[in-house]
């Protein structure tokens, strides 16, 4: 893969939501305030509003 190409495959990852890409991949998340915790393993956060994990 070219750099061209590879730097555009990332800012298209870069845009997706993460609660959606939960969703998509069937993870049931609980809702804590501005974040996500995943109901299998409450360790994983998502922060909507830095659309991050952790």
């Amino acid at each position: 893969m070219k750099i061209e190409e590879r730097a555009q495959v990332l800012e298209k990852a870069r845009k997706l939501d993460m609660v959606d890409v939960a969703h998509a991949l069937d993870m049931s998340l609980d809702p804590l305030g501005a974040h996500y915790t995943w109901h299998e393993h409450d360790s994983f956060v998502i922060d909507t509003r830095k659309n991050m994990f952790y």
